[in-house]
């Protein structure tokens, strides 16, 4: 029984140390707060959910060909919008966001 336990904290608390980072988002999210403070750039972090799970929308707002980018929990991009393309996330993604709440802001 003790090995089990032991086996369950070496697999078990790395993951949680490892899942988030300190304040409590996803690697990607996390990321781009930080590079947003870093370089000034304007920009927002949002959170919304879709289909019952947890997304981010990274408003990246640092020069006029940037990407707004949708990720799932797992940093996986849903879909992008913005840039010198005209990138669009569809309706369909679009208008199944729902809760929205500000994680970070950066006028």
């Amino acid at each position: 029984m003790k090995k089990v336990k032991s086996l369950i904290l070496f697999i078990v608390v790395p993951l949680i140390f490892t899942s988030c980072t300190r304040d409590n988002t996803i690697p990607c999210v996390h990321d781009s707060i930080q590079a947003m403070k870093n370089h000034h750039w304007n920009g927002r972090v949002l959170q919304y959910r879709y289909h019952g799970q947890l997304v981010y929308y990274i408003d990246d707002r640092c020069c006029a060909d940037a990407l707004s980018t949708l990720y799932d929990a797992n940093c996986n991009i849903i879909c992008m919008s913005g840039g010198i393309a005209g990138y669009m996330c569809p309706d369909s993604i679009r208008n199944s966001l729902t809760d929205e709440v500000v994680i970070f802001e950066n006028p």
